[in-house]
């Protein structure tokens, strides 16, 4: 007999219908479009493998036939992801370990050529909402960018936590050198530096609620395109790779001694 995994994506349709409720397998054909036969053959292989029952009124499926069509749904749209955006992934260095958590549900919005910093707009928009923003800088490709960071965090109103690669601070430290000082002197403003980072990436809270911003950028550091994900994993899996970077970087103010 096939693999339970095999079985799953092939009978997919009757699982999804069984998940709605009991049926008789002469629903079933005529729901699903399949024939008798087919059917029979569907019921004998998911039951099995305990993902079907029988109940009083046809079959249902059971609680492991839900979880394992959560699995191939969820696989099925990560692949999906993955296909439409290759050409956007493949800048992402393979040792940088993006987990393909991060890209299930995920919405990736790539910059227009005449308006590279398009891509970003939704990423800006939540920074000049959002209470708190964490993550990496890898690139200083928007200017309002910059500049909405700059002036929010050292207003006070917004807690800034962000990891730079030592090329990004000594350029921003020669390029802002006029700011240094309030970088410092701002309790909620913390900058550290690292010897490398994977990718960019933003994390905002915006009225309770958490969106993680993946940046994606060419060998020559210029933004290609974000991938968008709020999922609880996806949020989950991003939080952990900036803690990680983060708490093994210098503080800015021991860079520049």
């Amino acid at each position: 007999m096939a693999d339970a995994l095999t079985v799953v994506r092939r009978r997919r349709r009757i699982l999804e219908y069984l998940c709605e409720g009991a049926a008789p397998k002469r629903d079933i054909v005529a729901t699903t479009d399949s024939s008798r036969s087919t059917v029979n053959r569907a019921i004998s292989e998911l039951s099995s493998l305990g993902l079907v029952e029988r109940v009083d009124g046809g079959f249902r499926t059971t609680t492991p036939g839900r979880l394992s069509l959560d699995v191939v749904t969820e696989t099925s749209e990560t692949m999906r992801t993955i296909r439409e955006s290759s050409d956007v992934l493949s800048n992402i260095p393979l040792e940088s370990c993006v987990s393909h958590r991060f890209l299930v549900g995920a919405d990736v919005v790539t910059g227009d050529s005449a308006a590279p910093y398009s891509g970003i707009d939704d990423a800006f928009d939540r920074l000049r909402r959002a209470d708190r923003a964490r993550g990496f800088g890898v690139a200083d490709n928007d200017p309002r960018w910059t500049q909405t960071l700059h002036e929010r965090a050292t207003e006070g109103s917004l807690s800034v936590d962000v990891a730079i690669t030592r090329p990004m601070a000594k350029y921003a430290l020669d390029r802002y050198d006029d700011r240094a000082a309030e970088y410092f002197a701002a309790d909620d403003y913390r900058v550290r530096v690292c010897e490398s980072l994977p990718f960019g990436m933003f994390l905002f809270d915006v009225e309770d609620r958490t969106v993680a911003h993946l940046l994606v950028h060419d060998e020559a550091g210029s933004f290609i395109a974000q991938v968008e994900n709020d999922r609880p994993d996806a949020v989950e899996w991003a939080e952990a790779r900036f803690a990680e970077r983060f708490e093994a970087g210098v503080p800015l103010s021991e860079f520049t001694e």
